[in-house]
């Protein structure tokens, strides 16, 4: 994913009003396993700088955490492995 495509993505999700919170919730959170997703392809080949990576997930889930503070948090914030 492109950085700035990132935050396009999440201003979308976050200012479209016709969705609950919840929703909102799901986008975020399938964005970010996206990510995640990329993480680990990026520690398996030296062609993706995951440190950009890095940075989109925090911005995501800087998000979530702006529309949603007080939710359960299902997200693993150790390593990305397989």
């Amino acid at each position: 994913m492109d950085s700035s495509n990132v935050e396009t993505q999440i201003q979308d999700i976050l200012t479209n009003k016709k969705n609950s919170v919840s929703e909102q919730r799901k986008q975020l959170e399938k964005m970010r396993q996206e990510v995640r997703a990329e993480i680990r392809a990026a520690s398996e080949s030296a062609m993706v700088d995951d440190q950009d990576l890095g940075e989109e997930l925090r911005k995501i889930d800087l998000a979530i955490d702006s529309i949603d503070p007080d939710a359960e948090d299902d997200r693993n914030d150790g390593p990305a492995t397989l």
